[in-house]
C-alpha cells in the first residue's frame, strides 16, 4: 500500500486482461485455503501433542511416586523393598584357562622300573582286642 491508502501493482498486471487476473485471483485464493486447512492441521496435532504430553506428564509423576515408596514412608512390609546390589568388582581376564597351566611342573613323582628303596607300610594292629 502506497501513502494514501492505494495499492501498489506491478506493471505486469496492469497489462493483464480481466480473465487473467480473476485466475489469478483464484488461484492465490486456493493457496490461502491450502495454507488455512495446514495451519487448522498444525494446530490439530498440536492440541493432540499437548495431551498426550499432559497424560505422559502425569504418568511420569505416578510412576517416581512408586518408585520412592519403601518401608519407611509407606503400609509396604520391608521385604519388598529394593536395594541396588553393588556390581562386582571382576579381575581382567589373563587369557588363560583355569588350573594347570600347559608346562608346569608335576604335582608328584612318578614309578620307576627300579626303585632304590622298597618300604612296606602295613596297617596298624588295633589295641581293642576283645
Amino acid at each position: 500500500m502506497g501513502a494514501a491508502g492505494s495499492v501498489v501493482v506491478s506493471s505486469a498486471f496492469e497489462s493483464a486482461s480481466r480473465e487473467d487476473l480473476l485466475a489469478v485471483i483464484g488461484l492465490l485464493q486456493r493457496q490461502v485455503e491450502a495454507a488455512e486447512a495446514r495451519a487448522e492441521a498444525a494446530e490439530a496435532q498440536a492440541g493432540e501433542l499437548a495431551a498426550a504430553n499432559e497424560r505422559l506428564t502425569v504418568r511420569v509423576v505416578e510412576l517416581e511416586r512408586r518408585l520412592g515408596r519403601n518401608s519407611s514412608n509407606s503400609s509396604m512390609p520391608p521385604s519388598t523393598d529394593i536395594f541396588g546390589r553393588p556390581e562386582k568388582k571382576t579381575a581382567p581376564k589373563s587369557g588363560r584357562k583355569r588350573g594347570r597351566q600347559p608346562g608346569a611342573g608335576g604335582s608328584g613323582l612318578s614309578m620307576v622300573a627300579d626303585p632304590d628303596a622298597v618300604e612296606e607300610h602295613l596297617p596298624m594292629v588295633s589295641l581293642l582286642v576283645v
